[in-house]
């Protein structure tokens, strides 16, 4: 199994407040990686985020996860293209991603594309607000699509530490 499914453990709608407190929508950078129609992002630097969120996403999925993380809005983008992710600044980039889905369902597509002229869905998952996948990015190509059309995708995306 590449995508790993889990519920979070904390109250979804008290978390949404608790970030959108943190970190207003209206702050958000607009970047056109990896969805057509763009989507905004907003980082977590190294120890911005709330200690007892970072605790109850790791409670949630069993392992730990670094001290920084991203807030994706994808308000008018419906898809995710397929790609596989690059981290850049780290020096020893994060194995797996975990996924907290804070609003609208999405259904996550793993590609194998071995076979640049067959390439195929090999997993997939639909989540909702509330639930985190867990996979690795880098490594697996994906693409998704937003199920409810007229709201925004929102989610919190953490790296897991490597060796968890």
């Amino acid at each position: 199994m590449i995508i790993q499914r889990y519920k979070l453990k904390y109250d979804i709608n008290k978390l949404n407040e608790e970030l959108n407190e943190l970190w207003p929508l209206d702050r958000y950078q607009l970047t056109t990686y990896a969805t057509p129609t763009g989507s905004y992002y907003q980082p977590i630097t190294e120890g911005t985020m709330p200690t007892h969120i970072k605790e109850v996403v790791e409670l949630s999925i069993g392992k730990k996860i670094l001290n920084h993380a991203m807030l994706w809005d994808f308000r008018a983008s419906k898809e995710l293209i397929k790609h596989k992710d690059t981290y850049g600044t780290f020096d020893d980039p994060p194995e797996e991603i975990a996924v907290v889905s804070l609003e609208n369902t999405f259904t996550l597509n793993i590609w194998d594309d071995s076979n640049p002229k067959i390439a195929r869905v090999i997993e997939s998952v639909t989540y909702s607000p509330g639930e985190i996948i867990v996979f690795n990015n880098k490594d697996n190509t994906h693409s998704g699509k937003v199920l409810h059309k007229d709201i925004s995708r929102r989610t919190l995306n953490c790296f897991v530490e490597n060796g968890e």
